[in-house]
């Protein structure tokens, strides 16, 4: 090759390196990512910016709810293999991989603390919005990891108003463990999910959760089952508080307790502020 070939053929080899090094990337960067890589279904979460967009895609089958969201979906998880590399059953849900806690820059996938989690008015619960179903109803699975102090206040909030991790939740809750949360709301409050109509078991708050009618330790309002779970929180309110539950309406608590300090003006308890459901073995 001579000189005058050889110095155009340099010069593009020097873009096409320095492309890829300012842009962070390489060739393994660019291999197509497995989010299943157990194949049980479930779409695994490493990140807490990837936590969040679980309200994109509330019946955990790796789509979005509403195409508008797919570009924010999509940047949470990038360069996804067709299917989001999970079994031919399709997806159902998700499950954490780590320890996760918004305080620590180790927990977020830019490197750095998203202060709109940390401060003002705090983390916004994992529900839909707008016109969508709102009810998580997919498999939320912790495999025994532990989120570490969620921050909330939305007490001034004039929508359906559900604080908590989940927002709404038809679906199933499990395995999972919420460290010194500081969680502030209105009505149907909870340390783990402001209402929940589906299944929560081997669970567990601690911190503080404050709201204003049906505020739990760990559930806010529970139409649905809770089992093996326990929240050592203060819990205070003013109508339908409890330690582990505020209102338990049409419910089933089993195998459940709570620790802590709760008080409120009516219907207040340990366990459960008002209760028309079932409650066995439990303190």
């Amino acid at each position: 090759m001579t000189m005058k070939k050889l110095i155009p053929a340099i010069t593009a080899l020097a873009t096409t390196l320095l492309l890829a090094t300012s842009s962070g990337h390489n060739a393994m960067a660019q291999s197509p990512i497995d989010y299943d890589t157990d194949d049980d279904g479930l779409i695994e979460i490493r990140w807490l910016e990837q936590l969040n967009a679980i309200s994109w895609d509330l019946d955990g089958d790796g789509k979005v709810n509403n195409a508008r969201n797919a570009y924010a979906y999509a940047a949470e998880f990038p360069q996804v293999i067709e299917g989001m590399g999970c079994p031919d059953s399709g997806c159902k849900g998700y499950e954490l991989t780590r320890d996760l806690d918004f305080r620590s820059a180790d927990s977020y996938s830019r490197g750095e603390v998203h202060a709109n989690w940390t401060e003002g008015s705090g983390w916004l619960p994992i529900v839909g919005v707008e016109f969508e179903d709102i009810a998580f109803r997919a498999i939320f699975e912790g495999n025994h990891h532990t989120i570490a102090n969620l921050f909330m206040r939305h007490s001034g909030r004039t929508d359906a108003g559900v604080s908590g991790l989940f927002g709404t939740s038809t679906g199933v809750i499990r395995n999972v463990g919420l460290i010194d949360v500081d969680v502030a709301g209105g009505t149907n409050t909870g340390g783990l999910t402001g209402f929940n109509g589906g299944e929560i078991s081997n669970s567990f708050v601690t911190g503080s959760v404050s709201g204003e009618s049906a505020v739990g330790g760990l559930v806010g309002r529970n139409s649905g089952t809770v089992a093996s779970s326990y929240s050592v929180s203060s819990v205070s309110g003013q109508r339908n508080v409890g330690g582990l539950i505020g209102n338990n309406s049409q419910g089933k608590v089993t195998d459940s307790y709570s620790l802590g300090s709760i008080s409120g003006e009516g219907s207040v308890g340990g366990l459960a502020g008002s209760s028309d459901g079932a409650i066995t073995a439990s303190y």
